[in-house]
């Protein structure tokens, strides 16, 4: 597919493509880390002859250069240096343009036109990821409208840092967003900063590796061991409060930024488990997917409480549309029926609800 010709707008083009590769754990120890470098090896594909490129890591720019490019980076931000391409989204059925991804690339004055891996990794090591990625979305916005009123009707993705996912509630709390589409655990702290809709019931599961080798039945049985846990979460917070129960054999709690860098430790068996929400827990005990790594160390769910997806407190127009939508999809059965053939009709609520959690 990638050596046929496609025509957008009357332009026959041509598509090529450089891969870049990292290997675990010499290239790196964390998810974030391993597509960094792979970006940085696709990138030096790109700029030579070779159209699949190993991380060697001989290009690696040394910190005191973050530090410089983070400065550029700054003014780079206030001059509107920064500008976006826009790859085409082919449905493979009729090789159709069905959307767009929005890659941004930053026009320095002095080096040209510079790739994500120049600049993206300094971004993230300090706080300009924020308005970067504010940036990119205004303009991938606009230039969607613009499309839109010419018949372009093209969906437009945006890539979007770990980083900005973080303390994601309190961005809500801010008004820096309008809500977060997200199943997160609602709690009377959290109702504090947010409203919650609330539309599921579950607790906290513990993951561990297929076959159970070191036999984790509860969470006394983590006391001693490394686990890995997402930072931010209400596992985390569970995690912390079981300490008090590991009598002089403590656990090695390593806090990751994202889930899927602490189930990479599960699954090269850096840690003994790691702690999830039972739905997502259950999907990777038995999507075929991962099952052949994970499974549920029992049918214990610790702290079971309300899932909902927090909204600004200003904006209750927004909350109470999406809790209507909700009781809508619940009264017509179709949430019984999805809940059924996930396996998690145990959750199941008779209702949404807001902010259940200082009602219980």
């Amino acid at each position: 597919m990638l050596t046929g010709e496609m025509v957008l707008d009357g332009v026959p083009l041509t598509i090529e493509a450089s891969f870049g590769i990292a290997l675990y754990p010499e290239h790196g120890d964390d998810v974030e880390e391993l597509l960094r470098h792979a970006d940085a090896a696709m990138y030096q594909g790109k700029r030579g002859t070779a159209d699949i490129v190993v991380y060697t890591g001989e290009r690696t720019t040394h910190p005191t250069q973050w530090l410089v490019v983070q400065a550029e980076l700054r003014h780079a931000l206030e001059r509107d240096e920064l500008v976006l391409f826009y790859q085409p989204k082919v449905r493979l059925a009729d090789g159709s343009i069905c959307g767009v991804e929005a890659l941004v690339r930053w026009q320095h004055p002095e080096r040209g036109l510079l790739p994500p891996s120049e600049f993206l990794p300094a971004a993230e090591q300090s706080g300009l990821i924020e308005p970067l990625t504010a940036w990119v979305l205004r303009r991938a916005l606009a230039d969607q409208a613009a499309w839109t009123s010419v018949g372009r009707d093209w969906t437009v993705s945006v890539n979007v840092s770990a980083r900005n996912l973080e303390a994601a509630l309190d961005k809500v709390a801010d008004g820096t967003y309008d809500g977060v589409l997200s199943a997160m655990t609602d709690t009377v702290d959290r109702e504090k900063k947010a409203d919650f809709v609330d539309y599921f019931s579950a607790g906290t599961s513990i993951i561990v590796q297929r076959g159970n080798p070191r036999t984790v039945a509860d969470l006394s049985d983590l006391c001693g061991n490394v686990v890995a846990i997402e930072k931010g979460t209400i596992q985390a917070e569970l995690l912390h409060r079981s300490q008090s129960n590991c009598a002089g054999r403590p656990m090695k709690i390593n806090e990751y930024s994202t889930n899927a860098d602490a189930l990479l430790q599960l699954r090269t068996g850096r840690a003994v488990a790691v702690l999830n929400d039972f739905p997502p827990a259950s999907y990777l005990a038995t999507d075929s997917r991962t099952s052949n790594y994970y499974q549920l160390a029992s049918a214990t769910q610790y702290e079971t409480g309300l899932i909902g997806i927090p909204f600004a407190k200003n904006n209750s127009q927004l909350r109470d549309a999406v809790k209507g939508a909700l009781d809508r999809v619940i009264s017509a059965g179709a949430y019984a029926d999805l809940l059924q053939r996930w396996g998690l009709s145990s959750g199941a609520v008779k209702a949404a609800s807001i902010n259940g959690a200082a009602q219980d």
